[in-house]
């Protein structure tokens, strides 16, 4: 399964960690490998097709219930991920905007957990056509990745493979 995280970044001075609650939405399962086309529907001129790049991380142990102090035994690594969504399609809690089948970009490669000494220190940049769109460090995450885990594996199953979205820091 892919979940997402909505709203996951100190990206406003009205965003604190107290502020935002954690919440996630399902992606499509089937994601898009780094040499696939995302697919946009005819849809309304009012719907605008963004992608956002985020850090997501590949769940490699099973997990449920898992405490904080141990969510990070989890993370099999992490993986390049953008989140595409129609803006403007319907509300943002429904499948459609968020879910559909080839929203969910990611790899071309995994890197280990134990490659990554701190992942919530590092930048992710995106390009689209050659222009600069995101450029954010993963310290602006409101709800790091064991608080996450935690959070998730009180209502799924985490399975090996999943891969969990955490969100991305909207300029």
């Amino acid at each position: 399964k892919c979940l997402a995280a909505f709203v996951n970044y100190l990206d406003s001075p009205e965003r604190t960690p107290e502020t935002l609650p954690i919440e996630f939405f399902y992606k499509a399962p089937d994601l898009l490998g780094p040499e696939g086309t995302v697919e946009l529907p005819d849809l309304p001129a009012v719907v605008v097709t963004q992608p956002e790049a985020e850090l997501a991380f590949v769940v490699g142990l099973c997990g449920r219930d898992v405490p904080e102090a141990a969510a990070m035994d989890t993370v099999f690594g992490y993986v390049p991920f953008f989140d595409v969504s129609s803006r403007g399609m319907v509300r943002r809690t429904q499948f459609l905007p968020k879910g559909q089948g080839t929203h969910s970009p990611c790899g071309p490669w995994i890197t280990t957990a134990d490659e990554v000494p701190d992942p919530h220190g590092l930048t992710v940049k995106s390009w689209v056509g050659g222009e600069a769109r995101q450029d954010y460090n993963t310290r602006h995450m409101a709800h790091k990745i064991p608080e996450l885990v935690a959070w998730l594996s009180r209502f799924v199953q985490l399975e090996p493979g999943d891969v969990i979205a955490t969100g991305t820091y909207h300029v």
